[in-house]
């Protein structure tokens, strides 16, 4: 496969880096992939191993505050941002690179509230929808007053931290964890304010959008994913317009399903889901 880095201007003026991986061979489609919360695009080469093998190409970015793109560090606006600067991304390699139909939006758990707006506002822009991890609830339930506060907070002190993030939360592989808690690019700080309402508030957002989905669905999950709940994903496959919908929970796993023990299987299974729904 053929690796290329890059960058693109957001509407205000950040840059985003961006990179991609490409199939020798005839690209049968793209997947546009948002990761999640305090990591970055480069955690991914894995899933451009396995997609590249099949005649996919990888389209990756780090969000803004995130890895190698500009941004105050873990600081996220809003969901809404996220998915503008998304799109972009997508228009942009639309527009200057060869990119193979059809297009699947794939997000892990912030990533997954990005491509889920993505894809029920631009509903033409892909064909397929991914989803792994997706934080549309926090396993532990903040009750109503802790919101409230969070987001008074937030309004006044958005650089204030509220929380932070057990990384052993992401897997049961140590050496997992250890690359992680390794990473330069992996941001440790704690969660701010502003970040944190915007995953709460962005998370109720996309759930509530369920019904506006077109296009297959794929939602991939961890049964013991102590950061993202796993039975709000199963309420919002159930709650979902589209007739191809699928839902695979791995119990034992936890929030980084594909770097966990199940991950081969769960890898495989993606692929498959995907070449089923292409054509060659």
């Amino acid at each position: 496969m053929d690796h290329s880095t890059g960058s693109i201007k957001t509407h205000d003026g950040l840059s985003l880096f961006t990179q991609s991986w490409t199939p020798k061979t005839h690209v049968r489609a793209t997947v546009f992939l948002a990761h999640g919360y305090a990591e970055h695009s480069g955690r991914y080469e894995f899933l451009a191993n396995s997609l590249t093998k099949v005649g996919i190409r990888l389209v990756t970015h780090d969000s803004r505050g995130h890895g190698k793109s500009g941004g105050d560090r873990g600081l996220i606006p809003n969901i809404n941002v996220l998915t503008e600067d998304f799109k972009q991304v997508v228009e942009f390699e639309r527009t200057h690179n060869p990119v193979g139909r059809p297009i699947i939006l794939f997000g892990h758990s912030m990533g997954g509230l990005v491509a889920t707006m993505l894809a029920v506002n631009e509903p033409d822009l892909h064909e397929l929808l991914v989803i792994s991890s997706p934080f549309f609830r926090p396993t532990l339930q903040p009750a109503k007053w802790q919101v409230a506060m969070i987001r008074l907070i937030a309004n006044v002190f958005p650089n204030l931290p509220v929380t932070n993030f057990d990384s052993n939360e992401l897997s049961r592989i140590s050496e997992v964890v250890r690359l992680y808690d390794e990473d330069p690019l992996v941001y440790r700080g704690w969660l701010k304010a502003r970040s944190a309402f915007s995953l709460i508030n962005g998370g109720k957002v996309a759930f509530l959008r369920t019904k506006d989905l077109k296009r297959p669905l794929l939602v991939v999950h961890g049964g013991r994913d102590p950061t993202a709940s796993p039975s709000v994903s199963s309420e919002f496959v159930a709650k979902a317009a589209p007739a191809d919908k699928t839902l695979q929970i791995y119990k034992d796993s936890l929030h980084e399903v594909f770097n966990d023990l199940d991950g081969p299987k769960a890898l495989d299974n993606v692929v498959t889901w995907i070449e089923n729904r292409i054509g060659t």
